[in-house]
């Protein structure tokens, strides 16, 4: 759909964000696979530095930027950042994350006994107290929220996850407001879900 605006002339960062979110459905549910993800990824990177004037063109260092002309009002970005295939842990709690978000529950195989024993193993060796991780993520102390990334890449090699993280996009509106990608694909999966249930 992005690409056919494109083609026509008629692209602009919301067109291009929810060409984002359509592709980042597709990957962390599974539906396409790393390298055509990647590949996505980079024609992205393309549209972000073609629409935009202030484009800082790095793809690989996951700095990438794009910004509205001044005079519009809405100030809306788009930046390139690595993320976690982690459902929603930003707006829960680490550990429920990890035992419900498809990449781990199938790779740690955390239906199982030893699932359960090898996530209190990973906990354990990343520095997170139990007490931690059984908070929501924004009342996690301060420090460990932001050790938490580099934490989860550390243990990603000794657990068989080194697929975990992944290059992503967040979009932010003005100087506070900020959204990722990931979590918006969730919240709008579970906004239609919740409609279909309510028609039936």
């Amino acid at each position: 759909m992005y690409d056919l605006a494109w083609k026509l002339h008629r692209e602009s960062i919301d067109l291009l964000w929810w060409g984002i979110i359509g592709v980042t459905e597709q990957y962390i549910l599974g539906k396409t696979e790393n390298m055509r993800y990647l590949k996505e990824v980079e024609l992205i990177g393309d549209h972000i530095g073609r629409i935009c004037e202030s484009a800082v063109n790095d793809l690989n260092c996951m700095s990438q930027s794009i910004s509205n002309p001044p005079n519009d009002s809405r100030n809306s970005r788009i930046e390139s950042e690595k993320d976690l295939l982690l459902a929603l842990y930003r707006h829960w709690t680490i550990e429920s994350s990890i035992r419900y978000s498809m990449f781990t529950a199938v790779s740690l195989k955390l239906w199982t006994v030893k699932g359960e024993k090898r996530l209190k193993q990973i906990l354990a060796e990343m520095g997170l107290p139990l007490s931690e991780s059984r908070q929501m993520y924004r009342s996690m102390d301060l420090n460990l929220r932001k050790q938490f990334f580099g934490m989860i890449e550390k243990i990603s090699n000794t657990h068989n996850l080194l697929q975990i993280t992944y290059p992503s996009f967040i979009l932010q509106k003005g100087f506070k407001t900020k959204y990722q990608c990931a979590d918006y694909v969730y919240s709008m999966i579970a906004t239609l879900e919740s409609n279909v249930s309510i028609n039936t």
